[in-house]
């Protein structure tokens, strides 16, 4: 019988492996619960309020052991949030194994041939699906997203295994920064395995943030629970310095992919401590110190040079040659062609004169007119 045909034991590579991915990608109980009903299992015996890595254990033994352990991967596997390109071969070759096959113990390593070219063909999927993301124009094609070609290469060389885990972006207000969370989220609900975190100052109200109140939204937002006690008459360097080193320790043998999203730290929402703490955080994570957490800052407010080791995404207009690119990605997602080169220079010179100039007009207006002229023109009407 093939590795899913029999019980499940975390002991072995495979299943440690798939273990692994589920506990970090589907890290809600009601995921939990949609893949067991899939499944069609029994889940009196489990208690599904726990934390959720044991929890994921207890439904893959419970799955061995009702012989449901197949259905469940191929569950997992067909979900839009299972698109990582290993998990995927890894739960494809499982799969594949007939279910009379030799045990894995006494098989040899890997897929027969014709599973091998199976598991592989669909990774080459996977990837190119993945790649394809990246060059969106229309979010959800409905969502203006012009240019940010730094931003798109900076978040391909942030998915693991690539080694960046922080990004700074740089710009004023209504420069687009917050248009970031809207393409993580866009690449989270389209295949990534990210945990997003956001924490938003941008319209704090009243008095601003300081560094204590910061390291406890972090704490929770990273761990689910507080930080460390800090001396009531520390200063705030100190209690900057103290929650790096605490947060490091707390991180080193975590496995989650968690994305870390800070905006709007500004003067005026935040102060000197709470600042210099997002700039700590985004350090840290540069340096590897935060495990596997990513982080990424919009609006930042420090000296890049400072943190060497992150990626860095310094806003500006958007440039003619990007607004003609944001057009043919947008009637591709929307008609699936793109218009002859000289109908696209055309439509760019028609744009700028009634609603530019380009170069001067904020990307919260241009954003919106551009997306209003995609669909009127890109749209098939039923």
């Amino acid at each position: 019988m093939g590795q899913l045909d029999g019980e499940f034991h975390v002991t072995n590579p495979n299943a440690k492996a798939l273990y692994d991915f589920v506990r970090v990608t589907f890290d809600s109980v009601d995921s939990v619960k949609v893949f067991t009903q899939t499944a069609g299992m029994a889940t009196g015996m489990i208690e599904v309020g726990g934390p959720i890595d044991p929890l994921w254990l207890d439904v893959l033994r419970a799955a061995g052991k009702q012989r449901l352990l197949r259905k469940l991967v191929a569950a997992i596997q067909a979900d839009p949030n299972s698109a990582d390109p290993g998990a995927q071969a890894l739960m494809l070759e499982l799969l594949a194994e007939p279910e009379d096959a030799t045990p894995a113990e006494a098989s040899p390593p890997g897929p027969q041939p014709a599973a091998a070219a199976a598991v592989a063909a669909m990774a080459a999927a996977v990837d190119a699906v993945a790649a394809d993301i990246y060059d969106e124009g229309l979010l959800w094609k409905d969502m203006p997203f012009i240019g940010r070609d730094s931003l798109r290469e900076s978040l391909k060389l942030m998915v693991p295994p690539a080694p960046h885990r922080s990004l700074l972006v740089i710009g004023n207000e209504g420069s687009g920064k917050t248009w970031t969370r809207q393409f993580l989220r866009y690449l989270k609900e389209n295949g990534g395995s990210m945990q997003l975190r956001p924490i938003d100052m941008s319209l704090r109200a009243g008095l601003p943030v300081d560094e204590r109140e910061l390291a406890s939204l972090v704490a929770d937002a990273l761990l689910g629970k507080e930080p460390p006690t800090f001396d009531p008459t520390a200063q705030p360097e100190a209690v900057v310095s103290r929650m790096r080193i605490w947060l490091s320790g707390e991180l080193e043998d975590s496995t989650r992919p968690i994305w870390l999203v800070l905006d709007g730290f500004t003067p005026k929402t935040a102060t000197a401590g709470a600042i210099q703490l997002v700039n700590e955080l985004a350090q840290a994570a540069a340096n590897g110190e935060l495990g596997p957490v990513h982080v990424i800052v919009l609006g930042y407010n420090g000296n890049p040079a400072l943190t060497a080791a992150a990626l860095c995404e310094a806003l500006a207009a958007p440039t003619r040659d990007e607004v003609k690119e944001f057009f043919a990605r947008a009637a591709l997602a929307l008609q699936g062609t793109q218009p002859a080169d000289a109908a696209l220079e055309q439509l760019v010179d028609r744009f700028d004169a009634k609603h530019g100039p380009l170069a001067t007009t904020p990307i919260s207006r241009l954003g919106p007119l551009a997306r209003e002229r995609a669909l009127t023109l890109f749209r098939d009407e039923p």
